[in-house]
């Protein structure tokens, strides 16, 4: 092969390595930039789970909020939206529960959602894992202690202010998912607290008690 063949061999060679490099980077590029728009939430159902654009509902895995139509439940949207409506999100500790949701730990903007979310008083520290829930268990007994949001008054009631002719107290317990509802006359209705956040709720007669399926208390019987 001449000089003159071998330079152009050459150039040929550089040229083509160059255009794949900036075919590959431009394909690389594209790809991270889908991958990114993907991660974007465009839609908060509550005030611990929202939908990515990619089509997942994501559930905070490290925090508890109340239910939209609970105490509290439509002001836990309203700052959840603030921390990742249409916002990048990174999720880590992925898990998948009954009802296909992924359940993970989520960061927006360099934020800990999770811990956020419980140190405004508007979700409550739910995680398995020991390491990671001592975290949150410090945001948690910090909002407890200051009876921020869920932990405060407006939430945690004794006596039915509101309405004083209904004071049969329901209580959920979501550990046993069990319902039981106490009379005035019971030995314990005095100590029982009624958590609205948490799906407790009031009562003005036995029988709304029971058609919203709660059960007479055993201690009351």
């Amino acid at each position: 092969m001449t000089k003159k063949k071998l330079g152009l061999f050459k150039r040929l060679v550089i040229g083509g390595l160059v255009a794949g490099l900036v075919v590959s980077g431009t394909v690389n590029a594209y790809f991270w930039k889908t991958k990114q728009e993907e991660m974007r939430v465009i839609h908060v159902l509550d005030g611990d789970t929202f939908t990515l654009k990619r089509g997942v509902r994501v559930r905070l895995i490290g925090a508890d909020a109340p239910a939209y139509d609970a105490c509290l439940g439509q002001e836990a949207t309203k700052k959840l939206e603030e921390f990742v409506l249409g916002k990048t999100v990174r999720l880590e500790g992925i898990k998948w529960d009954q009802w296909g949701r992924q359940m993970a730990l989520v960061y927006a903007d360099g934020v800990w959602v999770d811990e956020a979310m419980i140190k405004a008083g508007l979700a409550k520290a739910e995680y398995p894992d020991s390491k990671v829930n001592a975290g949150l268990r410090a945001a948690h007994n910090e909002s407890s202690e200051k009876k921020v949001g869920i932990f405060g008054p407006e939430c945690n009631q004794k006596y039915n202010a509101e309405e004083v002719n209904c004071q049969i107290k329901g209580n959920f317990d979501q550990t046993k998912w069990t319902k039981k509802y106490y009379l005035p006359e019971c030995p314990h209705y005095n100590t029982v607290r009624v958590n609205l956040a948490a799906g407790d709720k009031f009562f003005c007669n036995e029988d709304e008690a029971q058609k919203a399926g709660f059960l007479l208390a055993e201690d009351c019987k």
